[in-house]
């Protein structure tokens, strides 16, 4: 009986695979994927291989149904909308509010992070596409079908559709393990983006040098190259997050020499290889004291722009980054109290998502985007950082152009904001001298100069043929004469 069960379970796939070559709706080929991917464990091995071909084929019918421009994998979750006589949640520029019926505001501001970052649509589209595995473990399998759901529901939140926040919490499950499915249990963002980069090869390169410090005789030098997910920095008072980030790339290190026992102090400076698209930071808000976790209030300057350059970039020209979203934390615990998220607009404004609500700034107030009403609401984005910053997305932008000279006018006039000449070469201005005007010439001044070198090019043959002619021949004749 046990063999037959094995039999019916690869039966089954092969039947997913015949559905999923007739259908052209991808989300049912996913749904039928999914279905596959939690028989394949349930044969022998040897089967495995011819059942994981089979998966591929079908990633590659998905994939096909979808063009790669309107993804919409399947989810194990359907889509369900505010309960009735509920208000609609507000829509801004680029936010959008979520609805959330438990504690469920970590997923919400994790997906306004995603959301501002392009890569990772184009990573988690890339790894689902391009699957072709041996064997595929259920946690693996789980994984993809998670991302198909992130996927979802990011193309929910550019059409600006209702998202519930649950299904968040239940795609992001399977890449962390002390991930609740329980909706009253509030979570650490960073628990599931940190794997959910990792799975996806998302990563810093960062270069370390390190050398010893003192005792010439006994300096050592070497490198070695770490691949953080984030880049974190420390808050400390009466300073800004580009401050703390400089500081976490040169630090002092207990050095010990392979020849020797001892230790000896040596400076260890960490560069990021190269400059990424997206520039991940967590300012570590959260400490172990022997009370248990504890929350850093202490305010930090949030740098609004960023730049990167020799000191900080292994290869590469600088580099400039300006915030484009911030996670924040309100309260003390970092599995309690409330996650909110700053988004950029267009224009350069902040909107500030808090669940179902999008505030936009105005200057001088907030003001609820659906309502239209000022919000109580009285900190400013700036403010609101400072004290609550927690994960941020520096995106890089175009160098400002370097400012030009204005080039001197042609017609031979004075250039303004220059003292004026004088009629002797002298200024007006306590003697100093203006250098001589460097004017273009014309096309008919130009016509008249190669004329006259044409001119005198031709009189000076003429004259030296002459007096050749007069030396070889006619001076000889006369003497003889």
């Amino acid at each position: 009986m046990y063999y037959l069960g094995i039999n019916s379970n690869f039966e089954a796939i092969k039947n997913y695979a015949f559905e999923a070559e007739k259908t052209k709706n991808p989300q049912r080929i996913a749904q039928l994927i999914d279905n596959a991917e939690k028989q394949i464990n349930q044969i022998p091995f040897a089967r495995q291989m011819e059942a994981a071909t089979m998966i591929s084929k079908m990633y590659a019918k998905w994939d096909e149904s979808n063009r790669l421009s309107n993804l919409k994998g399947a989810s194990h979750y359907t889509s369900s909308g505010p309960s009735e006589g509920a208000a609609s949640p507000s829509s801004g520029e680029k936010a959008i509010g979520i609805i959330n019926p438990g504690r469920n505001c970590w997923a919400i501001g994790l997906l306004h992070l995603l959301h501002q970052l392009p890569q990772f649509k184009a990573a988690a589209t890339k790894k689902i596409t391009a699957r072709i595995e041996t064997q595929i473990p259920i946690d693996f399998a789980e994984k993809h079908s998670g991302l198909r759901s992130l996927l979802q529901l990011l193309e929910e939140y550019d059409q600006r559709k209702n998202i519930d926040s649950q299904k968040i919490r239940l795609a992001l499950l399977p890449f962390a393990n002390e991930i609740s499915p329980n909706k009253n249990i509030s979570q650490d963002p960073l628990s599931a983006l940190e794997p959910l980069l990792d799975f996806l090869g998302m990563e810093y390169k960062i270069t370390s040098t390190f050398s010893a410090i003192g005792k010439e005789n006994r300096t050592k030098k070497g490198e070695t190259t770490d691949q953080p997910k984030l880049i974190d920095c420390s808050i400390k008072p009466s300073s800004s997050i580009s401050e703390q980030l400089r500081a976490s790339l040169l630090v002092e290190i207990d050095y010990s020499f392979e020849t020797g026992e001892d230790q000896i102090p040596a400076r260890q400076v960490k560069k990021l290889t190269y400059a990424p698209i997206n520039l991940l930071v967590k300012a570590n808000r959260f400490e172990w004291t022997p009370e248990g976790q504890r929350k850093i209030t202490t305010p930090i300057k949030v740098d609004e722009e960023l730049t990167l350059g020799e000191g900080e970039l292994q290869h590469g020209p600088e580099a400039v980054f300006e915030l484009d979203s911030c996670v924040l934390h309100h309260g003390q615990g970092i599995n309690g109290g409330h996650y909110t998220t700053l988004v950029r607009t267009r224009d350069g404004g902040w909107e500030w998502a808090n669940d179902r609500e999008v505030h936009k700034w105005n200057g001088k107030n907030w003001v609820e985007v659906q309502s239209g009403e000022e919000s109580p609401y009285q900190q400013s984005p700036k403010d609101l950082m400072a004290e609550n910053c927690y994960l941020l997305n520096y995106k890089k932008v175009a160098k400002p152009p370097e400012k030009k000279h204005r080039p001197l006018p042609s017609d031979g006039q004075q250039p303004a904001g220059q003292p004026l000449r004088s009629a002797g070469g002298n200024t007006n201005s306590d003697h100093g001298l203006v250098a001589p005007l460097k004017t273009t010439p014309s096309c008919t001044q130009k016509a008249i100069a190669i004329g006259l070198n044409f001119c005198t090019y031709v009189v000076n043959t003429i004259l030296y043929t002459g007096y050749y002619y007069w030396n070889a021949f006619l001076m000889p004749k006369s003497k003889q004469g």
